[in-house]
């Protein structure tokens, strides 16, 4: 083999051509299998500026969390671990905020190291009310919106650890709001309300006939029913009693002259201002037919004695 006299040559091995098509072909392979194999394992995006992306090489928002469908059920997308049951702590899981008028930071998404949940307020502000609190400004806070129009399609379960106790539905088939206690059998089919009940439309805790703040439930409007029960604490039976002390006629004649209604029962001003007591009321309509009952038959031994003479 000759060697070149040229001085790039000099104190040099050039290896025959071959050899370096071998070698060549040797690293373009070493190569693609390096790129192929970088491809494969690396999917994420970490750039000095743009979107970030974890689990895509594309990512299309500030950061992109992508799972691709090899990935097992068991795995989790983002998790954040913090320490726990630190009643007055206020470290933040996870807190997504917003700058407002005047600079003023805004709590809109807050999840405390408790697992408590505050949106638009934080969690720890309104103390240990519940695990999910809202706060709103004018707007809904907390609107349910049904994908479908089946029946209860959007509705809320209470619910114990093997079976739903209670439901508020919306009851697309009735187009009403459906309230079910006991629905799951777990729970009493009973809707039990601590306080005054108020329906109807009317406003400032009144009603047509007085205020509802004596009252446990106000209705403005009618009510239909198969049954109804007053219980009350007396009857007026008393009046076939021997030391019960009947009104003569003419006296109760003279009342009526006067006040335009029979004695003890109330005028119509006082019914149409406070309304009428139903049990109340047909304690004092029974008095009055027990009465006129006793004025009869005193009439009557009257006209037998009159017949016998």
């Amino acid at each position: 083999m000759k060697q070149s006299n040229t001085s790039a040559s000099k104190g040099r091995f050039i290896p025959p051509n071959h050899l370096l098509k071998n070698i060549k072909v040797l690293t373009v392979g070493l190569v693609t299998i390096f790129s192929i194999s970088l491809k494969a394992q690396v999917a994420n995006v970490f750039p000095s500026t743009g979107n970030v992306g974890i689990g895509s090489t594309s990512p299309q928002t500030n950061l992109d969390v992508y799972l691709t469908s090899s990935t097992t059920a068991t795995n989790t997308g983002v998790q954040i671990t913090g320490w726990g049951n630190m009643i007055g702590a206020t470290r933040d899981l996870l807190a997504i905020r917003s700058i407002v008028t005047g600079f003023n930071v805004r709590n809109e998404f807050v999840v405390n190291n408790n697992g408590r949940v505050g949106i638009g307020v934080h969690p720890n502000s309104q103390g240990w009310f519940g695990h999910i609190n809202l706060q709103t400004d004018n707007t809904s806070a907390l609107n349910l919106i049904a994908l479908t129009t089946n029946t209860q399609s959007s509705k809320i379960l209470f619910s114990n650890t093997s079976s739903p106790r209670h439901m508020i539905a919306d009851d697309y088939t009735t187009q009403n709001l459906l309230i079910q206690p006991g629905i799951g059998g777990a729970g009493s089919n009973i809707l039990h309300v601590k306080g005054r009940l108020l329906i109807g439309n009317t406003t400032n805790n009144s009603v047509p006939n007085g205020s509802t703040w004596d009252w446990k439930m106000a209705i403005d409007g009618n009510i239909v029913a198969k049954k109804c029960v007053v219980q009350i604490n007396q009857w007026s039976d008393d009046v076939f009693g021997e030391s019960y002390k009947l009104t003569p006629l003419t006296e109760v004649e003279q009342f009526i002259k006067e006040n335009k209604h029979l004695p003890e029962i109330p005028s119509e001003a006082e019914v149409c201002k406070e309304g009428v007591s139903l049990g109340e009321m047909n304690n004092l309509l029974l008095r009055k037919i027990e009465e006129l009952t006793l004025h009869i038959i005193a009439q009557q031994k009257q006209i037998d004695e009159l017949k016998n003479k």
